[in-house]
């Protein structure tokens, strides 16, 4: 299931998709929850996976095992102490997907905000100590998880701005794409997108218990 917000969500959801499906295939899980999720995600990236799949707002009152993998997007340069409850709550598996602070587009998205001296409120905001593989990976080992794998998805060729280029002249309001449209043919870059730590919009860590 696809949900459009404009092209460069798109491309991050194929290029997230993808692995998630992968990890499932490999690891057997059964089941998945996305906890916390915001308007991000909208808490219906885990309905690409063919296991049960529950999304939460929070991480409160989910019962301990009852999913064998927890995942989330945007949230641990956010509040990294959640690693400690999402390994708690998992049954076995535990992923992170976090924006990648090396990319250039990082620049004109903190600009647009000085110059408009407006809040961020997009998932993009946090510690930019764990925005980084490196990072990430320090994180989920403080937690005692063991990393199965690592790396960076959503490298598209154009910088992870955030804000459009209309924004960010001003103009009040967000347009976005109305239609859905195949971004699919772009994929392939991401393999020959180099170094893929600057072209990379997100990093993510995989991990068990």
């Amino acid at each position: 299931m696809m949900q459009f917000k404009g092209i460069g969500n798109v491309f991050r959801q194929y290029s997230q998709y993808q692995l998630m499906k992968k990890w499932e295939k490999k690891y057997s899980f059964n089941s998945a929850i996305e906890a916390p999720y915001d308007l991000a995600t909208d808490g219906i990236d885990g309905m690409i996976l063919s296991c049960h799949h529950k999304a939460s707002t929070t991480l409160d009152n989910i019962p301990a095992g009852s999913y064998d993998f927890l995942w989330n997007f945007g949230f641990l340069q956010r509040e990294p102490h959640l690693i400690f409850k999402m390994r708690k709550i998992s049954g076995k598996y535990v992923a992170a997907f976090v924006p990648n602070f090396l990319n250039p587009g990082n620049v004109i998205h903190k600009l647009y905000h000085n110059i408009y001296d407006t809040p961020c409120i997009h998932p993009e905001r946090g510690n930019p100590a764990y925005m980084s593989v490196q990072g990430l990976r320090k994180l989920f080992e403080s937690a005692g998880l063991k990393i199965l794998e690592s790396g960076f998805i959503d490298l598209p060729p154009w910088g992870d701005t955030v804000v459009t280029i209309k924004e960010f002249f001003g103009m009040k309001g967000r347009e976005v794409l109305k239609i859905p449209i195949d971004v699919r043919w772009l994929l392939p870059f991401e393999l020959i997108a180099f170094p893929k730590k600057i072209f990379a919009h997100h990093c993510y860590v995989f991990a068990r218990k």
